[in-house]
């Protein structure tokens, strides 16, 4: 619970960071190079090279696409009446309500 509270609080604190840029850490937590190499290996031909620059782009969009549905899943819930979001950790279902326009936007 203690986690949830965490993650709960940082989004929170995010839209203030977007408006207060100070505030923001300088080296934000993204995905490895390393597993985005791997996962490019998987899904192209074996002659396919990726430079280590578009790895770290990919990384940078990865994070920012993660962060987005997690926002927006956090927005919904709290939006919505129905549902108590206080200290409840988001499931699959609740990022498949922002799946469809968060795919659109990206």
């Amino acid at each position: 619970m203690e986690e949830s509270t965490r993650v709960r609080n940082e989004i929170s604190n995010e839209s203030n960071e977007e408006t207060n840029n100070e505030s923001r850490p300088e080296n934000p937590t993204t995905f490895p190079t390393r597993t985005i190499n791997r996962l490019f290996s998987a899904n192209f031909k074996p002659s396919t090279k990726v430079s280590s620059e578009a790895l770290e782009a990919s990384a940078e969009y990865l994070r920012v696409f993660t962060r987005e549905a997690v926002w927006r899943t956090h927005q919904v819930l709290e939006s919505d009446s129905a549902t108590e979001s206080n200290g409840r950790m988001l499931q699959v279902s609740d990022l498949e309500k922002v799946a469809g326009t968060l795919v659109l936007d990206f």
